[in-house]
């Protein structure tokens, strides 16, 4: 499980290069934060030769015409298209949509999501899986608490499956989010400016032991605004 924060460039890229390295193995498949009505929509254009007709039908979805907070972005279809272009040269690998839209009557939002993960997962032990999501459902943390919020983790919830988390952590730069307004934002710490980019034993995050850097981070806006 891939914790980062949405709307970047770099971690869509991450996500795409382990699913690569993963499908050199055998059968692998990327679950990304997309809502699980978008499935059939993500298959069709993996299925598709890519072109500008496929990408319209594929981003003409609900999902990619209302959601601003960096799921969406440009990186996001860009990953997506990536997987098409490794599966054209036979590589056995896949996308499942997880995410829920909004919350089912009495299920949070991250059970809602482990129950997603925790279904696809039993139904293909054999496949290798990575999973990119928001750095607050991948935490291993019993309870996180968000202000006046606390939220019990989908990392947490699948404890007995025992995914590894990984904080994807980056050194200053943007992304794109709804903060609460949408655009590109400053994130990132001086604390993390000369770290080399690469696996870390250690992270800033409760929940996580392994973090990690990116070798820098800039904002991805919407993919329908057809740029990147």
């Amino acid at each position: 499980m891939l914790g980062e924060t949405h709307g970047s460039n770099e971690s869509p890229e991450l996500a795409g290069r382990i699913a690569c390295a993963d499908a050199l193995k055998g059968p692998a498949v990327l679950g990304l934060e997309i809502p699980t009505s978008e499935q059939a929509a993500i298959e069709e254009f993996l299925a598709s030769d890519g072109g500008n007709a496929a990408k319209t039908r594929l981003l003409s979805g609900d999902f990619w015409q209302t959601d601003k907070d960096g799921r969406a972005s440009a990186a996001m279809f860009a990953l997506i298209e990536y997987i098409r272009r490794l599966k054209r040269r036979d590589l056995p690998v896949s996308i499942f949509a997880f995410a829920q839209r909004g919350e089912r009557r009495g299920i949070t939002r991250d059970a809602a999501l482990a129950g997603s993960i925790r279904k696809y997962r039993l139904k293909h032990l054999k496949t290798r899986m990575i999973v990119l999501t928001g750095n607050v459902h991948a935490s291993h943390a019993q309870v996180l608490e968000l202000g006046e919020s606390r939220i019990v983790p989908a990392g947490y919830l699948l404890g007995d499956l025992h995914p590894t988390s990984v904080l994807v952590t980056y050194p200053s730069g943007s992304i794109w989010a709804c903060m609460p307004d949408c655009g590109v934002h400053q994130v990132g710490s001086k604390r993390w400016a000369r770290a080399k980019p690469g696996f870390y034993n250690k992270a800033p995050m409760p929940g996580y032991s392994i973090s990690y850097m990116l070798p820098s981070i800039t904002a991805s806006p919407p993919a329908i605004n057809g740029e990147r």
